[in-house]
C-alpha cells in the first residue's frame, strides 16, 4: 500500500502547483506568532502591557505573522503597530512549539533604536526592565529572557543577524 502511494504521488507531483496544493490539503497548519527580546542602550527589557490577554498581561512585544512575511519584519511591524517604537531585529533565540494548539513562537533578539511609545488598543503601557520580572509571563518568554541576559553577561550578544 505505502508503494502503491508513492508512485501516485510521484504522477501526481509532475502536475504544476498540484504537489503544493495537495501538501497543504494533507499537512497541519499552524499559526506562526513573533515576539523579541528587545534590549535598550543600557541593555534593559522591553516588555510591554496587552491589553486583551489575561494571564499573561505582561510580556514581550510581538504578535502573529501574516502569510509569507519574514519573521523579522513582522518582529519591526508588530512593533511599531502597537506602540510607534522601531526596533533592529538581529538574530534568532528561541522556538517553541505550543502542543495543545497549532501556534509556533519564534522570539529573536532586537535592539530599540527609536520612536515614541504610543499606546494603542493592543498595547496600554511599556516597562524598561532591568533585573528580576515580578510580573507572570510566559515561561518561554523567561527564559529567553534569562538566556538573552546571560549572554549579554558574557560579552557574547549578537551585532547582527548572519543568513
Amino acid at each position: 500500500m505505502r508503494t502503491m502511494l508513492f508512485r501516485l504521488w510521484r504522477i501526481l507531483a509532475r502536475i504544476p502547483g498540484l504537489e503544493g496544493f495537495l501538501l497543504h490539503v494533507i499537512n497541519a497548519r499552524f499559526i506562526v506568532g513573533v515576539s523579541g527580546v528587545i534590549l535598550d542602550g543600557e541593555n534593559r527589557v522591553l516588555l510591554f502591557h496587552h491589553t486583551y490577554r489575561r494571564r499573561y498581561a505582561w510580556g514581550l512585544p510581538g504578535g502573529w505573522m501574516r502569510a509569507g512575511e519574514d519573521a523579522r519584519v513582522a518582529l519591526t511591524r508588530e512593533v511599531a503597530e502597537e506602540s510607534g517604537l522601531a526596533v533592529n531585529v538581529l538574530a534568532p533565540i528561541a522556538v517553541e512549539t505550543v502542543r495543545r494548539r497549532t501556534i509556533i513562537e519564534m522570539i529573536y533578539l532586537a535592539r530599540l533604536t527609536g520612536g515614541q511609545f504610543l499606546p494603542s488598543a493592543e498595547v496600554d503601557a511599556i516597562r524598561l526592565v532591568e533585573g528580576d520580572i515580578d510580573e507572570p509571563i510566559k515561561p518561554v518568554q523567561r527564559r529567553a529572557i534569562a538566556e538573552v541576559r546571560r549572554l549579554a553577561a558574557e560579552g557574547k550578544l549578537p551585532e547582527r543577524i548572519d543568513v
